[in-house]
């Protein structure tokens, strides 16, 4: 049976993160390298304004949603996958910067000994490059990728892996994202879920995939994790 938390934990000692509309604003760069891949195909382009919708569930989700939108025909993901990973591979890092205030977000929690992953349905060779080039890893415990096990999110396999390597347990441990897929595997997990309002979903399809609780602005984190007085510490032991 699942259980949604509508509280944070007494004692939060690992954050895990969504990458894509959570940690980084990446559309342009996923955009200009879905549109060479299509176009090179002779498919009509998608563009930064559609492509919401298809981002989230991995890389070949991405492509067979671009096909459905361009009434291209399905059969063509084999062609189009192996030209967006090459496009992706020269054009991820031109755009993609951080979201406001996550730098300071990452520094906050890390000052308070809380132990850190991130856990992405991206390939994880992309992800640890964009994490490197916006100065993320140094922070980090662990980064987990759509390619890096047999399951990825919805499923909890992924985020329970994370926090495994964050040495922490679901009831002390909060996941944060922007999408269906973060809400769902951390409901599945029994962890805490913060859904934000800033990244590709929208509240009200975060709040029904099951979001504990709604932040505008990374920021807010600290004040959802330290509204019930909870101690944010990794280690039981650690001054807060």
């Amino acid at each position: 049976m699942e259980i949604r938390l509508t509280r944070p934990p007494g004692a939060v000692r690992c954050v895990l993160f969504d990458l894509d509309g959570t940690l980084v604003d990446s559309r342009r760069d996923i955009a200009s390298a879905l549109d060479d891949a299509l176009e090179y195909h002779g498919i009509p382009p998608v563009g930064v304004d559609r492509l919401a919708p298809l981002v989230g569930d991995g890389v070949v989700k991405l492509i067979e949603r671009a096909l459905d939108l361009t009434e291209a025909p399905p059969e063509l993901v084999s062609k189009v996958l192996p030209a967006y990973l090459e496009a992706y591979g020269r054009r991820h890092l031109e755009s993609t910067i951080a979201y406001p205030g996550v730098h300071a977000a990452l520094e906050g929690l890390a000052a308070r000994g809380v132990a850190m992953g991130v856990v992405t349905n991206k390939p994880h060779g992309f992800s640890v490059s964009i994490l490197e080039h916006l100065d993320m890893m140094r922070h980090l415990r662990v980064v987990i990728g759509g390619d890096s096990m047999p399951a990825r999110k919805p499923s909890p396999e992924p985020l329970l892996a994370a926090i495994a390597a964050c040495e922490s347990d679901p009831g002390t441990s909060v996941i944060v994202g922007d999408g269906d897929t973060d809400m769902q595997a951390g409901v599945a997990a029994r962890m805490y879920t913060v859904g934000v309002t800033y990244g590709l979903r929208s509240a009200a399809r975060l709040r029904e995939a099951g979001a504990g609780v709604l932040i505008d602005r990374v920021s807010d984190l600290f004040e959802v994790l330290e509204r019930n007085g909870p101690r944010m510490t990794h280690r039981k032991t650690d001054p807060i």
